[in-house]
């Protein structure tokens, strides 16, 4: 039974998770050191089967479409899309993918080896790609020079 709660109760959490960044985005000047949604859906995909991916997927990111609908954010359409979008396949997706790759599920916090690759590939790695998409995408939608977006 649990196994059928979880992807609503992931997709509530990654919703709940997504207002408090926004939240958190303006009263940083929209800066985001951290983005609590993308952390719970990377630990689902973590650890979890494939084959739950893609219901979990598509929940979380119709969930931070709602996060940006329920506090007006004002972006157009397709740039919300495309930020969400980008929260959820590149910050989420390519990282808990990278994780499984180079980092085994028993070896992940349990070794040095395994915290390292998690800051390098989790914090560092997937966030930078993910930032120079979604600083591309307000560069592209707005006229801002790239480097002051990112």
């Amino acid at each position: 039974m649990l196994a059928y709660l979880m992807p609503p109760l992931l997709a509530a959490a990654y919703y709940c998770a997504a207002l408090l960044g926004l939240l958190l985005l303006s009263e940083t000047n929209n800066i985001a050191l951290v983005w609590p949604a993308t952390a719970i859906l990377l630990a689902y995909l973590y650890l979890n089967d494939l084959s739950k991916w893609p219901l979990a997927i598509a929940l979380c990111w119709g969930a931070g479409i709602l996060a940006n609908y329920t506090l007006a954010t004002n972006l157009p359409l397709v740039v919300m899309l495309l930020l969400t979008f980008t929260d959820v396949f590149v910050d989420a997706v390519l990282a808990a993918v990278l994780l499984r790759r180079f980092a085994g599920r028993t070896e992940l916090f349990n070794s040095v080896r395994g915290a390292s690759l998690f800051i390098v590939l989790a914090c560092v790695a997937t966030p930078a790609v993910g930032g120079v998409l979604g600083a591309g995408t307000i560069s592209v939608a707005f006229g801002a020079p790239l480097l002051n977006e990112w």
